[in-house]
């Protein structure tokens, strides 16, 4: 191999290589739990592409790849095009990231979520029981409990 063909061939290496690298740089995970109160199953629309259907109540997507950067997420309840909740999110490079759509279908809110999914955090829990866990609360936080106050009772 000529000599003046050598520094060509190793940019054209060095070029491919951190191609590679930054297209690997700009992925990102998300997920999506349910925690709509009256709402038994979500349609998730993520820029205008179908990513989950029947997604059921205190459940997961699971995580899913998106690129790095703004992407419009939709919620709509399952069998329906009404969208009950747009959220425009912001996804860094390399990170995982939970949005919990929350509340009732006609006042719905949501959280968005960065996940530490580092080893150590992964050994210390369970995602799925956590996701439950905090879907259970939520939807306690939202029922009408009466007033201790309002409750009789007898002494003895």
């Amino acid at each position: 191999m000529p000599g003046h063909l050598k520094p060509i061939l190793w940019c054209l290496l060095g070029v491919v290589v951190f191609a590679a690298g930054c297209s690997q740089g700009s992925k990102t995970r998300f997920r999506v739990v349910n925690a709509v109160v009256d709402e038994s199953d979500l349609r998730i629309v993520e820029d205008g592409n179908n990513v989950s259907n029947n997604l059921a109540y205190a459940t997961s997507t699971g995580y899913l790849s998106a690129h790095a950067g703004s992407h419009q997420i939709q919620i709509e309840p399952s069998g329906t095009s009404n969208v009950c909740l747009t959220q425009t999110v912001n996804f860094s490079s390399g990170t995982d990231t939970t949005i919990l759509p929350f509340n009732f279908s006609s006042s719905p809110q949501s959280l968005v979520l960065l996940d530490d999914n580092s080893r150590r955090h992964r050994a210390a829990q369970s995602c799925g029981s956590s996701m439950w866990l905090l879907a259970w609360v939520l939807r306690m936080s939202t029922l009408s409990l009466p007033e201790p106050t309002s409750i009789q009772f007898r002494q003895q």
